[in-house]
């Protein structure tokens, strides 16, 4: 029965769910917002430097931003932390 519990608190301390609930967003969260920054920083990059818009970056910065945004409203949604 002890191995239970400790192996149950391990668990709650992986997923941040329970008493060990962060207040830090998930990594699936911050790698998102890590690709969004970087593309649209790319499309901003080529904007105002090479005065030409870079469809490409700003695509894939759209969606980046998508993902970011369903990632993130599926943890909250969720509650876990991974």
């Amino acid at each position: 029965m002890l191995e239970l519990n400790e192996m149950w608190d391990r668990s709650a301390k992986i997923y941040g769910i329970g008493a060990y609930k962060s207040r830090m967003p998930s990594t699936g969260v911050l790698l998102w917002l890590l690709l969004s920054l970087v593309m649209w920083g790319t499309a901003a990059v080529s904007y105002f430097l090479k005065d030409e818009i870079d469809t490409a970056s700003i695509v894939t910065a759209v969606i980046f931003t998508i993902a970011l945004g369903l990632v993130y409203w599926s943890s909250r949604r969720t509650g876990l932390k991974c």
